[in-house]
């Protein structure tokens, strides 16, 4: 089952991520008063909505999957080419510009930087490609729900993914600072955004129509309201726990009344914005490319102070954002996409206990 819901919802992460980043350029090339101001800085929520619904859909296209080493192997290997190819794409192109014109780049990345971020293995750094930093803890949490797949049956997924989220919480306060890379990210809390998403997965169905409405009215006002707290309430930037209960339990709750109200039909998301969230993981990956460029352009026109030269600022660099990300998801990214297509065989019969793999009921 296809949710516009969820598509619309990741075209407002993929904005808010962009908003984010475009806060900087904005008090770098721009004088007077910024437009943006400290609620673009809290922006970066949408992060934790992209990896919230990255836990939904996981179980939901996993419903029909036998539990074995076989289906986890199909599994990883979908997901590996839905965000591999695009992703070295650009991290080649930008380790390429860094050896042919380093000063344009900034960076002089070594031969195991490069790996590592082409292998999305957790590091001390940041990725080539910055925004690279979220799908190692997509990769991370592949890997573990694989093993899902590959060995739990059934009746024990939730039992599993409850374990693994007490895990995290239990061992993550623990850690210390100075631990390594890896250790960092197994007990990271981003990753009971994964999970809550992933458990929702399973039981949204079982949500009241009625109250619906009323869940996704209170996660879009926990998201909302804790960026505007800590934009003009005077206080420190949440750290991961603190946003992981605000903004990832905020986006859980707009999920789960978003896809409950969808299903039932009483809402009905504009195709514009459905189509916007098509190509959120190409605007993802290239947004930082096209505001680099845009900003050099932007300055051979001179430096803007006025409120309407920051809004045009800002709306061309969300419009050039959109617009190449759209061509690079018609070009690139959705053909590779079709080439990991093919016809589907005929599927085994499954075994009485075993139609579900991931105790969730078949899409109606």
């Amino acid at each position: 089952m296809r949710f516009q819901s969820l598509q619309a919802l990741r075209a407002i992460a993929a904005l808010g991520v962009v908003l984010f980043h475009l806060q900087p350029y904005e008090a770098k090339y721009l004088s007077g008063h910024s437009l943006l101001g400290a609620f673009a800085r809290q922006a970066d929520s949408g992060v934790d909505l992209f990896f919230a619904l990255s836990g939904f859909l996981m179980t939901t296209l996993a419903t029909e999957r036998y539990v074995g080493p076989r289906a986890a192997l199909q599994f990883l290997s979908k997901r590996a080419w839905r965000i591999l190819p695009t992703y070295w794409l650009l991290t080649i192109g930008i380790a390429a510009l860094a050896f042919a014109a380093p000063s344009l780049i900034g960076i002089q990345p070594t031969g195991q930087e490069i790996a590592a971020s082409l292998l999305l293995l957790p590091q001390a750094q940041l990725p080539i490609l910055p925004v690279g930093w979220t799908l190692v803890h997509e990769a991370y949490f592949y890997l573990v729900f694989a093993a899902a797949i590959a060995v739990v049956p059934e009746r024990f997924v939730t039992a599993y993914l409850i374990a693994w989220a007490m895990g995290v919480a239990s061992i993550g306060p623990l850690l210390p600072t100075d631990a390594g890379s890896a250790a960092r990210l197994a007990c990271s809390p981003l990753t009971l955004e994964f999970i809550g998403g992933a458990l929702l997965g399973i039981y949204w169905r079982a949500i009241p129509v009625n109250v619906a409405p009323f869940l996704a009215l209170i996660g879009a006002a926990a998201i909302v309201g804790g960026m505007g707290f800590v934009a003009w309430g005077h206080v420190a930037p949440l750290h991961q726990w603190q946003r992981v209960a605000v903004y990832g339990g905020g986006a859980i709750l707009l999920i789960a009344g978003m896809v409950r109200m969808e299903h039932a039909g009483s809402i009905r998301v504009p195709t514009w914005l459905s189509a916007l969230g098509d190509s959120s993981f190409a605007l993802y990956l290239t947004h930082l490319f096209v505001m680099s460029a845009v900003a050099r352009i932007w300055t051979l026109a001179g430096v803007g102070y006025t409120l309407i030269q920051h809004a045009a600022f800002v709306i061309a660099m969300v419009v050039a954002c959109y617009v190449i990300s759209r061509v690079f998801y018609v070009v690139v990214e959705r053909p590779l996409l079709r080439l990991s297509t093919s016809p589907r065989r005929e599927a085994p019969k499954l075994q009485r206990g075993d139609a579900n793999a991931l105790g969730q009921p078949r899409p109606s």
